[in-house]
């Protein structure tokens, strides 16, 4: 590996650890998915072993069942002096017995999680110095199994997977999977799982253990060029301690060597020999770390600042302290709520709000909407002689001009009519009367401030007196646009310059008449027969029941038949037969109810928004402040009302640790180094391209 990637790796990878430091103790809503190395395999793949080779060191617990219970986040840095450990958990103490460091994993993994509880995802982050290793993080997972032993939970499997899952899935994590050299390839479990999340291998790299105690005649050359189960940054093959050498603490300096001997003695290794050993499985790791991070670094940064404005507006609503054991001081707090609600109100219903969507419609834009698209339109399409029909306006008519009838169009029946027009109007205006003030309470209750959530008496009385100052504008409304309606059927002004009045609309009546329509006739007037049907015997029998009258009519001299009259019905109805008189008495009478609908629904349309303006929405921006000044600010509510949850403190006192942490980290991004850049350049080879070039040096 070159030297200016050794030297960014020196850079960035210590950068990530001690953010990784950073935000262990703080809880965060999004990942900053910081890269890392995760190590994956089976419990018998040799997983803790590549470990300590990399290290170098004998540090990891063993056993025949799962010892790795919790995540294990291992920091390695390069140091140019001595050896030893430190655990996040254990600040300000160094191991230099790699011994003591063994024990202390296993003590604090019994800590947390016990023999018979499974595992757990909370890590454990050891950090190790030593001028024998590269600088890079691992995070050691839990080996798979499928079968559960002893005490462990029956599904430990899907415990385990899940777990791996978890930390896999990230996009910027690097996996390393571990596979013994002496099984199929194509089923192993680490590769299957690695598979899963990173389907295309562009971040998996393979590692191939136990290659000295395979089949006689095998090898894992075809697995190391990459030709069995094919991944972008491919494969290593490593030689490690045996079960035997373990047990006889072989060092691992031996171990190393041992190594360098095994792929000496069989040349068929020569061909991928830069595919194989400790080593360079180590600069592997490092150069694809290193690029990790570089290409991670701006995304990061934007991440984290996300994440600080974030935790600074949810600091907002917590507020930076206690409201005050005095009655000055919540009283000083209680105002200074009630003005930033007042002021946010005002400004959504004026369209100055200070977070003005984009994708809908918001305050007071909602409340024009209303006005102009719901309660206009429904106005404009109203056609106040559509549900009359043309009977309907003759009997109007015919019904006015009483015993004596009318030559012309008499304004009666006109006014009867557009009365009734006119009446309709009152509902689509009380129903935007209703809207607007749905729509009010609406805004009040998105406008109030973040830091009322502190404070549930306040915020329920608050919204209940906003509630009560709305309602009080709301009935004034009502009763003003149903006096409008109602001044508008006490007088008919038929002398509105608007009105097309009578004349006018005989002559736009003639106007549209065709010359060459026939004129009606009159129906004929009956037949005598018809009209008077001649008496019979039980009219004469019934002659002094009629009285006189009848009587009368029926003994005249001329001899001549007696006749009588047919009773009319109950209903009488107008003839079916129209006139052409009656045809121009219906279309003017249709033109002056729509003349005179059309001038009374623009007064409408033009004063309902009006009133609801002045009696709703002004009269909110106008007295609200005060009102809820008067109801709440009062000594004998003030301790009640300004008592937070009792959860509020526990909340701010995290989210200041979390900004405080965010803000670390902000300063550990802006103290990378000035040169960074060059030595980017110089170090921009992708893994890709330094497999490739390990294979042109091994060729």
């Amino acid at each position: 590996m070159s030297t200016a990637t050794e030297t960014l790796g020196q850079t960035l990878i210590p950068l990530i650890n001690k953010l990784q430091d950073v935000f262990m103790h703080v809880k965060l809503d999004a990942t900053l998915d910081l890269p890392q190395v995760a190590v994956v395999g089976t419990q018998s793949s040799g997983k803790s072993s590549v470990l300590e080779a990399l290290v170098g060191k004998d540090f990891l617990p063993r056993g025949n069942t799962i010892v790795t219970r919790r995540p294990l986040i291992l920091q390695l840095i390069r140091h140019t002096h001595d050896e030893w450990g430190e655990f996040l958990h254990v600040r300000g103490k160094k191991f230099y017995d790699f011994g003591r460091i063994r024990h202390e994993i296993q003590a604090e993994t019994e800590r947390s999680v016990p023999t018979d509880k499974g595992i757990s995802s909370e890590p454990i982050r050891l950090r190790v110095f030593s001028p024998h290793v590269l600088t890079m993080t691992l995070v050691d997972l839990p080996g798979m199994t499928r079968v559960p032993v002893g005490d462990q939970p029956v599904d430990i499997e899907k415990q385990v997977r899940r777990l791996i899952l978890k930390y896999i899935s990230a996009p910027s994590c690097i996996i390393l999977a571990v596979s013994p050299a002496n099984q199929d390839l194509s089923s192993s479990d680490a590769l299957e799982l690695a598979k899963k999340v990173d389907p295309d291998g562009v971040r998996t790299i393979g590692v191939l253990t136990k290659l000295d105690i395979m089949d006689r005649g095998t090898d894992a050359v075809s697995m190391l060029k990459n030709d069995i189960v094919p991944l972008k940054l491919g494969y290593v093959g490593v030689v490690l301690r045996s079960q035997q050498d373990i047990i006889n603490s072989t060092s691992m300096d031996h171990a190393r060597e041992a190594e360098r001997m095994y792929f000496r003695n069989h040349r068929e290794y020569d061909a991928v020999s830069a595919h194989c050993t400790v080593g360079v499985l180590a600069h592997r790791l490092n150069g694809v770390l290193v690029h990790a991070i570089r290409e991670r670094l701006p995304s990061l940064r934007q991440a984290v600042e996300s994440a600080l404005e974030k935790k600074k507006k949810e600091s907002r609503v917590y507020g930076d302290a206690p409201p005050g054991s005095t009655g000055a001081a919540r009283g000083a707090m209680l105002l200074s709520i009630l003005d930033s609600y007042t002021n946010r109100l005002t400004a959504a219903l004026e369209g100055r709000g200070e977070h003005v969507p984009l994708a809908e419609l918001a305050g007071g834009a909602r409340i024009r909407h209303i006005f102009l698209n719901v309660f206009n339109p429904i106005l404009d399409a109203m056609d106040p002689a559509s549900e009359l029909t043309d009977d309907e306006i003759r009997t109007a008519i015919t019904n006015s001009g009483g015993i004596t009838g009318s030559l012309m169009i008499p304004e009666a029946p006109f006014e009867l009519l557009v009365r009734r027009a006119i009446q309709k109007l009152l509902h689509p205006a009380l129903q935007c009367r209703e809207y607007v003030h749905d729509e009010l309470l609406r805004i009040a209750a998105e406008c109030a401030p973040s830091e009322v959530a502190r404070f549930p008496k306040l915020q329920a009385c608050m919204m209940e007196s906003v509630e009560d100052f709305i309602a009080l504008g709301a009935s004034p409304a009502e009763k003003m646009i149903r006096n409008l309606i109602q001044c508008e059927l006490s007088y008919i002004n038929t002398s509105n310059p608007r009105f097309i009045g009578g004349n006018e609309a005989i002559a736009h009546m003639n106007a549209a008449k065709k010359p060459s329509s026939p004129r009606k006739q009159k129906k004929p007037l009956p037949q005598k027969e018809a009209l008077f049907a001649p008496s019979n015997a039980e009219g004469e029998a019934e002659e002094g029941k009629q009285g006189w009258f009848q009587g009368w009519f029926s003994n005249n001299e001329g001899g001549e038949k007696n006749v009588s009259l047919q009773r009319p019905p109950d209903v009488l109805t107008v003839s079916d037969e129209v006139t052409e008189h009656e045809v121009v008495q219906v279309q003017v009478s249709r033109l002056l109810i729509n003349s005179y609908f059309d001038i009374v629904r623009k007064n409408i349309q033009d004063m309902v928004p009006k009133i609801l303006m002045n009696f709703l929405v002004n009269h909110v921006q106008r007295g609200l402040q005060k009102h809820l000044t008067h109801v709440l600010y009062r000594e004998d509510l003030l301790e009640a009302i300004m008592k937070e949850r009792e959860d509020i403190a526990e909340r701010r006192q995290s989210c200041q640790e979390t900004i405080k942490s965010l803000r670390k980290a902000m300063r550990l991004l802006d103290s990378m180094p000035s040169d960074l850049s060059s030595l980017s350049s110089k170090a921009s080879k992708t893994p890709t391209t330094l497999c490739a070039d390990q294979n042109v040096h091994a060729n």
